[in-house]
Parts: C-alpha cells; sequence; structure tokens
C-alpha cells in the first residue's frame, strides 16, 4: 500500500504544482484588492496540501480494494467514498472557522482544489483498476 501512496505522490505532482500556479495566479488576480498576498498563499498551500497527502491515501486504499473480490470492492468503495466526504466536510466547516476573515477566497480554492483532486483521483483509480483487471487471468 505504501508504494500505491508513493506512486500517486509522484504522478500527481507535475499536475499538483501546475494547477496551483494557474490557480494561485488567477485567483491572486482575482482578490489581490481584498486580502493580502501571504494569507491567500498560505490559505492555498494549505488547503492544496490537504486534498494531495488525502487524495493519494484514498488512492492507495482504493487499489487495495481493486486487488479483492468485485463485491466486496463495491461495499468498501462505498464506504470509503463517505469516509471521504465527511472528513472534507469536517475539514471545510473546520477551516470555515479558522478563514473566517477570508471566506469567499477560501470557498472559491476548497472548490477548485476539490474538483480538481477528485478528477485526477478517479483518472488514476480508473486506469490502476483497469491494469489490475488486464493482469489477472481470466476465472471462465
Amino acid at each position: 500500500m505504501k508504494a500505491t501512496f508513493i506512486y500517486f505522490l509522484r504522478k500527481a505532482l507535475p499536475a499538483f504544482i501546475l494547477f496551483n500556479f494557474v490557480t494561485g495566479g488567477l485567483m491572486i488576480l482575482i482578490f489581490h484588492l481584498w486580502y493580502p498576498l501571504w494569507k491567500f498563499l498560505l490559505t492555498q498551500l494549505l488547503v492544496s496540501i490537504f486534498f494531495y497527502v488525502t487524495s493519494a491515501g484514498f488512492y492507495a486504499y482504493t487499489i487495495k480494494l481493486g486487488t479483492i473480490s468485485p463485491t466486496k470492492f463495491v461495499n468498501g468503495y462505498m464506504i470509503l467514498s463517505i469516509a471521504k466526504l465527511l472528513i472534507y466536510l469536517l475539514a471545510l466547516l473546520l477551516c470555515l472557522y479558522i478563514f473566517r476573515s477570508q471566506l469567499k477566497m477560501f470557498l472559491i480554492q476548497y472548490m477548485l482544489n476539490y474538483l480538481f483532486f477528485t478528477i485526477f483521483e478517479i483518472i488514476l483509480v480508473t486506469r490502476a483498476l483497469k491494469k489490475l483487471q488486464n493482469n489477472q487471468p481470466n476465472t471462465k
């Protein structure tokens, strides 16, 4: 499982850096009049690192689930998805409390990160599970 966690971190790093530069630049252009640059960069960095690490962890568990039987995979994936949503919701509520002064900026950053990392995670998980299926011998 550690190998799949590291694989996701390596695979996602270039996209993670590019995403942060693009969204960071756009957000600075939009919010530079209302918020100091250091506050923006701090929240962007914290939110992005949170999604980067949690996505890697969920990716590793999903791939681990993919090595077991299909019925157990479906049940495990549903439980994992619910756990992921609850963790993201708790993190959102906590951060909304902490970053009350820059609420709009934080919500936009959080939403963009959530969308990006969810899409990226789905793409990587789908590819990895297809590889696992192709490597398993047919039992028919």
